[in-house]
């Protein structure tokens, strides 16, 4: 065997080491070494430390390392469930995609969508209501896209623009979502501490209705970076910016005055905080 097919042998079986999941039977996270490869074992023992200990000690940081970033990236979420519920939904996660480039960001955007997508009941595993976890992992996942996004420059009007400006379509930020939360979960989550720790976060109780807000990170004609914003909406207010996204600004205003008799008015008013806050960044004709 060559040199090289054998580091890449090696290779190959340190990775599957090192992602061999940890053991939760004793209530704390730790290696498995019974897991890991006899030959890698004898490939790496030398001194006065075992191989098992060696390959753990690696295997025990990559799993740790990739619970911090998502812990840090879905803090509402962690807080909510608990640290240790939230390494379970993680690794299940990972198991099902692990890492694959030398980016660990990479691993963040899709973890919502693997929680909310029903193959596990993990609101029941971590002894919450399901509405409190679905709202929580998805205001975490607008935070963090909002934060990541691209910057854009913001949509500046000229008065050319004027005469097509009521059939055409805005073009919106990759910054923005608009969102609903059955309970006062934005609200705890500005409350967390940081870092959070071990902090284990009450389920508030659900609101009468659900609310509206609009998470968004500015962008400016200067590209200047504003950071991320949560802002309430009324919910007039956040039909109009949902139907927005689909519709010409003329038939998305005629909706909204058929469905809830808003007046121009409020409307316009609400076109222009849009503009003010950077939600847009062309007009299509």
């Amino acid at each position: 065997m060559s040199a090289t097919s054998t580091l890449e042998r090696f290779q190959r079986q340190f990775s599957a080491a090192i992602r061999t999941p940890l053991d939760r039977t004793s209530g704390t996270l730790a290696a498995a070494p019974v897991q890991y490869s006899a030959e890698l074992r004898a490939a790496v023992s030398a001194g006065a430390v075992t191989a098992d200990e060696r390959i753990a000690t690696y295997n025990r940081q990559y799993w740790f390392r990739l619970f911090t970033v998502l812990q840090n990236a879905y803090p509402l979420t962690t807080a909510l469930v608990g640290a240790w519920a939230f390494n379970i939904v993680v690794e299940q996660y990972l198991l099902a995609h692990p890492p694959s480039g030398h980016d660990l960001a990479a691993i963040v955007p899709s973890l919502a969508a693997f929680a909310l997508g029903g193959s596990t009941d993990h609101a029941s595993a971590a002894r919450v209501p399901s509405d409190a976890f679905v709202d929580a992992i998805t205001i975490d996942a607008a935070f963090y896209r909002a934060f990541v996004a691209p910057l854009e420059t913001a949509l500046v009007l000229a008065p050319a623009d004027a005469p097509r400006l009521a059939r055409a379509k805005l073009r919106w930020s990759k910054a923005v979502s608009i969102i609903d939360e059955r309970r006062p979960l934005i609200a705890l989550r500005r409350s967390l501490p940081e870092p959070l720790g071990e902090h284990r976060a009450p389920v508030p109780a659900p609101h009468d209705e659900p609310r509206a807000w609009l998470v968004f990170r500015p962008c400016a004609p200067t590209r200047r970076l504003l950071g991320v914003r949560s802002i309430p909406l009324e919910p007039a207010h956040a039909e109009l910016l949902r139907v927005l996204r689909e519709q010409s600004i003329a038939d998305a205003l005629a909706a909204l005055e058929r469905h809830r008799g808003v007046e121009g008015a409020a409307a316009q008013r609400w076109l222009a905080e849009g503009m003010q806050h950077g939600l847009w960044t062309h007009v299509d004709a």
